[in-house]
């Protein structure tokens, strides 16, 4: 190996390494807002109420999981994307939003009863 190839692996494991930093602070962060969040709610509201946002906010990750497949990450590890790339992804989710939406408002009612 020369010179240049082995800058170029140690710069490749310093952006690694950087990513992974501020992912995980991403994450530590989102975590313990939601979780200060959810101390807060659970003080101020009574628990039935507090129950009943638990459940919606089941249903809102469990649509929040089918529209969050991937094409965004594909596309930004994609090396030539170009506006259709773009517009297809855009468009794809944006169905699948109104898909699951759809879903969601046609099962409120049952789920209101359960």
């Amino acid at each position: 190996m020369n010179d240049n190839e082995i800058k170029s692996i140690n710069d490749t494991k310093e952006k690694v390494l950087a990513g992974l930093f501020w992912t995980f602070g991403e994450r530590i962060l989102a975590q313990g807002v939601s979780f200060i969040l959810s101390i807060i709610l659970a003080r101020i509201l009574l628990p039935s109420e507090y129950g009943i946002i638990a459940m919606v906010m089941v249903f809102i990750n469990i649509a929040n999981v089918f529209t969050s497949t991937g094409f965004g990450e594909a596309l930004v590890q994609k090396k030539d994307a170009d506006e259709l790339d773009f517009s297809t992804v855009f468009f794809c989710t944006l169905s699948l939003s109104i898909v699951i939406y759809i879903i969601l408002f046609i099962g409120a009612p049952y789920i209101a009863e359960f």
